[in-house]
C-alpha cells in the first residue's frame, strides 16, 4: 500500500483548489489520521495529521513550545534555537534537519528561519501556534545546507476531556534543492504523522519537568517568553 499512497495522494489533490473543502483521507496508522489538500498551482500538497493524545493540554503545550528540547525529539531535527527571546505569542527559531538514513548520504541539509505566533482559539481549552518560514537574512546558511523558504503551518491542542489531547499538525513546504516533487511530496506527507508520534512520546517521557510552568501558565495565562 505504501508504494501506491503517494501516487494516490497527489491524484486525489490535483484539482482541489478550495482551501476550505476538499481534504481526501489518505491513511490511519498507529492511531495518527493523515489527510491531504491539493494547492492551486502546483503538485505539492497541504497535509494534516491528527491524534489522541492522553496528556493535558497544556503539557503538550509546553513540550511542542520547548525550543531548547526540540532537537531531541523531533523528527530528523539536528539544531534549533531562538533567534531572540520570545515574546508572549511570537517567537523567530532556527532550525536544521537532516534526511533520514541512508537518504542522508545524498541529500543535503535543510535549515530554515521560522516565524511562530501562539493564539488562543478558546482560554482553557483550545490553543493553535502559526508558523511560517520568513527572514531568511537572520542566519547564514551552512556548508551543505539546502535552505527551505516556503513553509507554513500549524500545530492545533485542542482539550477533548480531562487529560486529553486532540493534536493536529497541518504543513505545507517546499524543501527545494532541486529534489523531483514526489520526493518533496512523500517528506511533506510524512512529517505531520512523524509529528503527531514524537509529540505523543516526548509527552508520556516529560514526567515533572514542566510541571512549575504549567503552574505558572494556570495562574497567569499562556506566555511563551516564559519557556526556556
Amino acid at each position: 500500500m505504501r508504494s501506491l499512497l503517494l501516487p494516490l495522494l497527489l491524484a486525489s489533490c490535483a484539482t482541489m483548489p478550495d482551501p476550505d473543502e476538499g481534504w481526501v483521507l489518505v491513511a490511519e496508522r498507529s492511531g495518527v489520521t493523515l489527510s491531504a489538500l491539493g494547492l492551486e498551482g502546483t503538485d505539492l500538497p497541504r497535509i494534516r495529521g491528527e491524534g489522541l493524545i492522553e496528556a493535558d493540554p497544556l503539557l503538550v503545550l509546553a513540550v511542542f513550545a520547548d525550543v531548547s528540547r526540540s532537537a531531541d525529539w523531533m523528527p530528523n531535527l539536528i539544531e534549533a534555537r531562538y533567534l531572540a527571546p520570545p515574546t508572549n505569542s511570537d517567537s523567530w527559531v532556527y532550525q536544521r534537519g537532516r534526511a533520514p538514513i541512508p537518504a542522508n548520504l545524498l541529500v543535503w541539509d535543510r535549515d530554515v528561519v521560522v516565524h511562530n505566533e501562539l493564539i488562543v482559539i478558546e482560554p482553557g481549552r483550545a490553543w493553535r501556534t502559526n508558523f511560517s518560514a520568513g527572514d531568511p537574512e537572520r542566519v547564514s546558511i551552512p556548508h551543505q545546507t539546502v535552505r527551505i523558504l516556503h513553509m507554513q503551518g500549524h500545530a492545533l491542542l485542542r482539550r477533548t476531556d480531562e487529560g486529553h489531547t486532540q493534536f493536529t499538525f497541518e504543513v505545507e513546504f517546499d524543501a527545494g534543492g532541486g529534489l523531483p516533487d514526489t520526493i518533496k511530496a512523500y517528506a511533506t506527507q510524512e512529517l505531520p504523522i512523524k509529528m503527531v508520534r514524537a509529540v505523543r512520546d516526548r509527552v508520556a517521557n516529560a514526567g515533572e519537568e514542566y510541571a512549575h510552568l504549567i503552574a505558572r501558565w494556570r495562574e497567569d495565562g499562556v506566555d511563551l517568553s516564559l519557556v526556556r
